[in-house]
């Protein structure tokens, strides 16, 4: 991960682990507070209060790599009008 801004860089870390604890926290409270039912329920359980984490985690790195493509876009944009520029100058 490759940011200009320290401070995204801290509050886009700070939601990964906010969610990935989420996720798992979910799954251990979903299987520890439903395993006296049954095993298969609290394995559904597990993964019904797993998703909403796994979802977080999913929507900031979403975030992320549309962040880090507009950047690495930014900078093909000036290395192509700097060699558009050069051609230009060559060519008079």
């Amino acid at each position: 991960m490759r940011l200009n801004s320290k401070f995204l860089a801290l509050i886009i870390n700070f939601f990964l682990g906010f969610f990935w604890a989420l996720a798992l926290l979910g799954g251990a409270w979903g299987l520890v507070s439903n395993f006296h039912i049954g095993l298969f329920y609290a394995l559904s359980s597990v993964i019904l209060w797993s998703v909403p984490g796994v979802f977080g985690v999913l929507v900031v790195e979403v975030f992320l790599s549309s962040l880090e493509r507009t950047q690495e876009l930014k900078e093909h944009t000036k290395l192509l009008k700097k060699i558009a520029q050069a051609s230009e100058n060559t060519q008079n």
